[in-house]
């Protein structure tokens, strides 16, 4: 890039001026998981389709960015059951707290495979923070939710500020 001074040509390298909101990923779950009832699940989102800082942690299922600020989080989940009377909550929690610590919750019956979808902006120390989701579930039993990387997914990206 060529930025002329008083008439002095002066070259800008656009390493410098180009900003990127990455850290990024989005992972999804590969196969149903089943969701006891009456407790809360970690849901397993097993695959990665992108990842660009090596941030999402496929064995614990935590997205630690290692870059501080505020990034938008968000995850979707089907459930796969046909029983019209299934109460599902997807639930994001940030650093391990499982009351106080709740980010985002989305409640309702399970009407017809209702998708329920969830998005938060976090704010990450850079360090230490980390986030992950939870389903649960209050049926007479044990639920599926569906796991296609199109119905069941996680993923965050930092904002630009």
């Amino acid at each position: 890039l060529l930025i002329s001074d008083a008439g002095t040509l002066k070259r800008v390298d656009f390493s410098h001026l180009k900003v990127a909101n990455t850290p990024t990923f989005h992972a999804y779950l590969s196969s149903a998981q089943s969701i006891s009832n009456t407790t809360q699940t970690l849901v397993t989102f097993d695959t990665e389709a992108f990842d660009s800082a090596g941030a999402y942690d496929t064995s614990t299922y935590k997205f630690t960015p290692q870059v501080a600020g505020k990034y938008v989080v968000y995850a979707q989940m089907t459930p796969n059951s046909g029983d019209d009377y299934d109460t599902f909550e997807l639930q994001m929690y940030k650093n391990a707290v499982t009351t106080a610590g709740t980010q985002a919750l989305c409640r309702g019956r399970n009407e017809a495979h209702e998708t329920k979808y969830i998005n938060r902006i976090v704010e990450f120390n850079g360090s230490s923070d980390f986030v992950y989701v939870y389903v649960y579930q209050d049926s007479s039993a044990s639920r599926n939710i569906r796991g296609t990387k199109y119905d069941t997914f996680f993923g965050a990206y930092k904002i630009i500020e």
